[in-house]
Parts: C-alpha cells; sequence; structure tokens
C-alpha cells in the first residue's frame, strides 16, 4: 500500500517461507495501533476487520489490530519482538483465519518491495 510502517508494532501469525510476486518471506505479521480513547475504540471495533487487544493480554496499552492487512517480512531484517498471552495469539489466528475465508484479508508486501529495490542498489 505504499504506508511506511517502520519501528511499528506487529503480532507474529506465522514464520512458514512463502514467496509472494518472486518475493521471498518467512514471516507474516498484523499491524497493532493503540486505542487511544472511549470514542476512539468504538470506532475502530465497529470494522468487522478490526481485533480488540487488551492490554492484559500482553500488549502495552489497549490496541487492536488489523485482521485483514497481513504483513509479509524476513525475519533477518527484524531485530526487536515482544509478547502477547498464548490465549491471546490463537483466539487472534482463529479471528483472521475467518477474515481469509471471507476473502476479507490482503497481503501488503510493499516493505519486500522496498528490500528487493535496495538489495537491487547495492549489487550494481
Amino acid at each position: 500500500t505504499g504506508e511506511d510502517v517502520a519501528r511499528h508494532p506487529f503480532i507474529v501469525i506465522s514464520t512458514k517461507n512463502g514467496i509472494i510476486e518472486s518475493m521471498s518471506f518467512d514471516m507474516i505479521g498484523v499491524l497493532m495501533s493503540s486505542i487511544k480513547n472511549e470514542e476512539h475504540r468504538k470506532k475502530k471495533l465497529s470494522y468487522d476487520v478490526n481485533i480488540e487487544l487488551k492490554k492484559e493480554a500482553g500488549a502495552k496499552v489497549d490496541s487492536y489490530i488489523k485482521g485483514n492487512q497481513l504483513y509479509c517480512f524476513q525475519q533477518d531484517k527484524i531485530d526487536y519482538f515482544g509478547c502477547v498471552d498464548i490465549d491471546v495469539f490463537l483466539e487472534l489466528r482463529e479471528e483472521i483465519k475467518k477474515l481469509a475465508k471471507q476473502r476479507k484479508a490482503v497481503f501488503i508486501t510493499t516493505n519486500l518491495e522496498d528490500l528487493e529495490e535496495l538489495e537491487e542498489v547495492i549489487e550494481l
């Protein structure tokens, strides 16, 4: 999508190798965003693709994930990780699977494209 999400929190939902449009990846994550106030919570959670993640589940603050946006990464390019409660993780994966079956999920490869362009420039 062209959106810059550098140093933004993600939840890893898969570490399987894959290739999309000839670009390899070995990790898929979903973007996590903080909930600013109750009005913001109601607005963001009114979208059926957004999934709430409470602070008690391991987030630094009450948050939501965009369950329909699956970002592809290369693990060796990531240098920071956090964690969430395993029960919450399993629930999130199930919700994302439902969205995928409803064809509401998309793979986002922008960061892979940028990486490949950078590698091409370095190789010249």
